[in-house]
């Protein structure tokens, strides 16, 4: 009984992918036609910090502050032309003021770079424990000519709010 319910649970799959595929095929345009999709490109660079703004510090709890409004603006130079340009991130932040050691935190927000050929916009996440450094995470999603694209940037520095250049990794797909 147990051989038999494996072979109509397994003849379901199969027909299943099967249809999958034959769905995937009649789905295909004209051979001549067909794009091809490039590889993940991996990227290298640097960040400069340009400008900051803040909001007042709105105090939470004894050993929080939390900060509104915040702005940085950075220079961006990549070894990829589409992501070279002046990024700006904006959100909130969190810093531990007493229960950890100066600028530990952890942030979020949106992100926005602006290049020679064309915009991206996303999201930024952020973990700052000053003897591991800060950690900081960048989705951006292409706008107009970089439509489809997708660009994840990672940033990783060891003193919060440096102003020299911090190097980063990242990929675009």
């Amino acid at each position: 009984m147990r051989t038999m319910r494996s072979s109509f649970a397994g003849a379901a799959i199969f027909s299943l992918l099967g249809g999958l595929g034959a769905a995937a095929v009649a789905a295909q345009p004209d051979e001549g036609a067909v794009e091809e999709l490039s590889p993940a490109t991996h990227i290298t660079g640097t960040r400069a910090f340009t400008e900051f703004s803040e909001g007042p510090p709105d105090a939470m709890e004894s050993d929080l502050e939390e900060t509104y409004d915040w702005r940085a603006d950075y220079v961006q130079e990549m070894s990829d032309p589409r992501v070279t340009g002046t990024l700006t991130f904006a959100g909130d932040y969190v810093e531990m003021q007493e229960t950890g050691p100066r600028d530990s935190g952890v942030g979020q927000g949106s992100v926005r770079l602006v290049t020679d050929g064309g915009t991206w916009s996303g999201t930024w996440s952020r973990a700052a424990h000053p003897p591991c450094g800060v950690h900081t995470y960048v989705w951006l999603f292409g706008e107009g000519t970089y439509e489809g694209l997708t660009f994840w940037s990672m940033q990783c520095s060891h003193q919060e709010g440096s102003t020299g250049e911090i190097p980063i990794e990242g990929v675009i797909f």
